[in-house]
């Protein structure tokens, strides 16, 4: 499981709002800079945010399936002496766990 995005409440304007995980820095959720509310009249320029925490023994509502998987070209068809390239992938939700160690897939 994998938490994409948490919900913060403004201390100047009491909206709440959604801050999504940053995939560049390896899923971290970082507080804003300032109010990202939306429905405010006039922009609002808080800076101080609390953290909507979620119940304990509930799932928090930014949680989807996550799964890692590293890819290789098929060795079979690479010239000789010639080492096959490889990338990572990343899969969510219905895709997870349907890939295991050793399986033929195609990424599109």
């Amino acid at each position: 499981m994998l938490e994409n995005s948490k919900k913060f409440q403004c201390g100047t304007c009491k909206q709440r709002f959604e801050v999504l995980a940053d995939v560049e820095q390896y899923n971290q959720v970082s507080p804003p800079s300032r109010c990202l509310a939306k429905n405010n009249v006039r922009p609002c320029m808080g800076t101080k945010f609390q953290m909507i925490e979620t119940p304990p023994g509930q799932m928090p509502e930014g949680c989807r399936d996550y799964q890692e998987i590293k890819i290789q070209e098929q060795t079979n068809k690479l010239t000789m002496g010639t080492i096959p390239g490889s990338m990572v992938v990343i899969l969510h939700d219905d895709l997870v766990d349907h890939a295991k160690s050793g399986d033929d897939v195609t990424i599109t």
